[in-house]
Order: C-alpha cells, then sequence, then structure tokens
C-alpha cells in the first residue's frame, strides 16, 4: 500500500509445466520484458531439481527466491 492511501496491485504468474516444457526460458522473456518496461520483478521457485533459472542475466535484475521441496 502506498502513504497515500492509494493500493498498489501486486500481479502474480504462476508458470507450470513438464521438465524441459520451456518454463525457464518463458520466465526469462517474461522477465526482460518487465525489466524493459520500467518494472521490477521477483522470482520464487519450488522446483525439487536442478534450477537453472538462476543465471547472473536473471539474478543481476530480478530476485530470486528458493522455497518448499517441490
Amino acid at each position: 500500500m502506498s502513504t497515500n492511501g492509494d493500493s498498489v496491485a501486486t500481479q502474480v504468474i504462476s508458470v507450470i509445466g513438464l521438465l524441459d516444457s520451456g518454463k525457464s526460458s518463458l520466465i526469462r522473456v517474461l522477465l526482460e520484458a518487465v525489466r524493459e518496461r520500467g518494472g521490477t520483478a521477483g522470482v520464487v521457485l519450488n522446483d525439487r531439481g536442478a534450477v537453472e533459472l538462476d543465471t547472473e542475466e536473471v539474478t543481476e535484475h530480478h530476485p530470486i527466491e528458493q522455497i518448499g521441496g517441490g
């Protein structure tokens, strides 16, 4: 919430899919689009396997938090 009483909406996008279905690629594209538009975004991972999303190009501009165990 902002201090002047205006509410600020937070958009949440959930990306799910099978192994090697393109989830990480989609997330990278979405994050880049947000950054190009001057927005901010973060990533919450709930994944058991090896995570390839947290490459330097992503973590340089967006925080990533890993939770749970899959």
